[in-house]
């Protein structure tokens, strides 16, 4: 079956557990970066998933969406996560990208139109354009080389056509 379109329905329960690993050394990690960010429960939660899913082998796709009214700490979590993969010498794993050169910029990231290759385009277009060409193609895989994780901050502000070109890329 393809898990791609397979909706899965999880108990609250889940997002209630603390996650931990089983090293040491990265317990003290994970438990260093909530401190020095003071992430609340809640983030500390969303910060725990991410953070319990990349010590998986093998995990199957993580796909999660962050959500909440301004200035409740989305951007926090995304810079807390910024740090643990830095600590644990792994950043390449973790791209951050934003739909505005402000948004991308506030996080050290990139727009979403640079790292993917998509260009501007209207809203009839798809986004592709050009930015199928093998040379686009060759630069955005090599780009994403070893990414495990993709988190597109300022979602509210990505159209769906804009989706649909990030989706096709990915």
């Amino acid at each position: 079956m393809n898990t791609a379109s397979k909706v899965q329905l999880i108990h609250a329960s889940y997002f209630r557990q603390n996650f931990k690993s089983k090293k040491s050394k990265v317990n003290s990690i994970l438990d260093e970066v909530i401190a020095s960010y003071s992430l609340n429960k809640d983030q500390e939660r969303a910060f725990r998933i991410v953070a319990n899913h990349a010590a998986t082998v093998n995990p199957l796709q993580l796909k999660m969406f962050l959500n909440g009214m301004a200035g409740t700490g989305k951007t926090q979590v995304i810079k807390a996560l910024m740090e643990m993969f830095k600590r644990k010498g792994e950043a390449h794993r973790f791209l951050v990208l934003g739909p505005t050169g402000t948004s991308a910029a506030l996080l050290n990231g990139s727009t979403y139109h640079s790292a993917l290759g998509i260009r501007i385009m209207s809203s009839k277009d798809t986004g592709m354009g050009d930015g199928n060409s093998a040379t686009v193609l060759a630069d955005v895989t090599e780009r994403l080389m070893g990414v495990d994780y993709i988190f597109l901050d300022e979602i509210s502000m990505v159209a769906c056509h804009e989706l649909y070109a990030i989706s096709a890329r990915l």
